[in-house]
């Protein structure tokens, strides 16, 4: 298993709709979102890549071969200069519990602390309970929360912030 920047990549725009498809499996199939959620992900993913600057955002895809299987997002675009937002941070049902997410979220990490970010914010959701327990595990506190309502279903999304960067 390979972690790789995915402007390293042949294509771009299919690793892109790789991701989303990883996105939908997940929260569209086994959660019952709302279809649009897949295309606010990809919606996402391209405003990103549209913006990209390389010391300020990040987005990797952990591989095998050439199938990705995983992907993680630092976007420094809201947060300020000291702030970076963690986002599109998956892995495949099939590859769980194989310490690819922790290896994605270790990469997020460093490339924070190597370009002179103070602290990573991200948005989740109370019922993802495998990722919420990882962030906690590498030092993120909840921050707040909050009542919405996305992609058709009534959700309690929380705030997660990890400080004082390695």
């Amino acid at each position: 298993m390979l972690i790789t920047d995915v402007h390293t990549l042949p294509n771009i725009s299919d690793a892109v709709e790789t991701i989303v498809d990883i996105h939908e499996k997940y929260f569209v199939q086994r959660l019952g979102w709302g279809v649009a959620f897949k295309d606010d992900v990809r919606e996402y993913l391209e405003e990103l890549l549209q913006h990209f600057q390389l010391t300020r955002d990040g987005l990797w895809v952990a591989r095998t071969g050439d199938r990705i299987i995983g992907s993680i997002a630092i976007d420094g675009r809201e947060g300020g200069p000291e702030c970076a937002r963690l986002r599109v941070y998956i892995v495949d049902n099939e590859h769980h519990l194989q310490g690819i997410g922790k290896r994605l979220l270790e990469q997020a990490i460093v490339f924070c602390s190597t370009n002179g970010y103070k602290r990573i914010e991200l948005w989740t959701f109370d019922n993802l309970y495998e990722a919420k327990a990882l962030y906690t595990n590498y030092g993120f506190r909840k921050l707040k929360e909050r009542d919405v309502e996305y992609w058709g279903c009534q959700l309690r999304e929380q705030l997660f912030c990890l400080e004082r960067l390695p």
